[in-house]
């Protein structure tokens, strides 16, 4: 799955979000998400298979990486086709994914942030200006950071985050060089 190929490039950002959102935004042409941080194992699992029930579209995973990620495993296993890590980097978890055939993104709110990502071997950053909701890491305005995460980039895909709400947000990180974008509070409201 490449971030390129998707109908609309827009991620659905890892907010508590049920199968029936992730599944719905997967159909849509967008992608998907489960915000799994918190969940054990087996509810992480039964949440994947879920959403395999409901779509054949890409949908992806993300683990907090402040928190323990216990369940990644088990995502892998059920079929995910895809993870994110926010928070934190692990080559660890990045080999985990790749051993399976699994895309990993990694969030980031620094241009070390994504050179070490990309080093690591993220298949896609997702740049994160101070604008975020949530769990913001970045000090930065999104304006000024995607510019350098872009250029430092070398074709890793990039994704911009961050205070993105409507079609002008999406055009215009579009138009700066992002592959896609991660919405969150829009879709909180849903």
């Amino acid at each position: 799955m490449n971030i390129q190929d998707l109908k609309f490039p827009i991620l659905q950002a890892p907010v508590e979000a049920t199968a029936n959102l992730t599944a719905a935004v997967s159909n849509a042409g967008g992608m998907g998400s489960l915000g799994l941080a918190w969940a054990d194992a087996d509810t992480a699992a039964k949440l994947v298979d879920e959403v395999l029930s409901k779509t054949q579209s890409p949908f992806f995973a993300n683990f907090v990486l402040s928190f323990d990620p216990m369940a990644f495993d088990a995502v892998i296993e059920a079929g995910v086709p895809s993870i994110t890590l926010s928070w934190g980097l692990s080559p660890d978890l990045i080999n985990r994914a790749h051993r399976h055939d699994i895309q990993i993104g990694v969030q980031v709110g620094t241009v070390d942030g994504a050179k070490e990502a990309i080093s690591n071997g993220a298949d896609f950053v997702i740049c994160q200006g101070i604008e975020a909701g949530g769990h913001v890491q970045s000090t930065t305005k999104l304006s000024i950071l995607l510019p350098q995460v872009l250029e430092c980039a070398n074709g890793t895909p990039v994704i911009a985050a961050g205070g993105l709400a409507n079609k002008d947000d999406v055009n215009w990180v579009i138009h700066e060089g992002a592959a896609a974008v991660m919405l969150g509070t829009r879709f909180v409201a849903t």
